[in-house]
């Protein structure tokens, strides 16, 4: 995909983005339908189908792909979240290690969220070889 189709892109339906800014509004359901939502749009990108925004669909499916992915986050992040919480304030240690650390599970989750849109299975996420 080209930058300028790959920035276009969620700008094609005028009246999608409104009801995204609707939905954002409600507070942590909201992202979470929205990060499912995403999901979709990474899928039917995948199949090849980038003409215009997916329909909303089932909001159920999109909040459970969001709630899905939200928590496969945290699990991913749980090395970095207990580093930099057990970290002695004067030693910074903790943080650099989790700094060194948050770069390679960040980009393993990114290619775990991807491969989960794509085949929507959950063992996408703890299939590191193939991430």
């Amino acid at each position: 995909m080209e930058i300028a189709n790959a920035l276009s892109y969620p700008l094609k339906d005028k009246n999608r983005i409104v009801q995204i800014g609707l939905i954002a509004l409600i507070p942590i359901f909201g992202q979470i339908i929205i990060f499912g939502y995403v999901m979709e749009i990474i899928n039917s990108v995948a199949k090849g189908d980038d003409r215009a925004l997916p329909d909303w669909g089932n909001l159920g499916e999109n909040f459970r792909h969001g709630m899905v992915a939200g928590i496969a986050f945290i699990v991913y992040m749980l090395p970095i979240i207990l580093l930099s919480t057990t970290s002695d304030a004067e030693s910074y240690i903790g943080v650099v290690i989790a700094l060194v650390l948050g770069f390679p599970l960040g980009f393993l989750y990114m290619v775990a969220v991807l491969r989960y849109a794509a085949e929507e299975k959950l063992q996408s996420f703890v299939d590191i070889g193939k991430n």
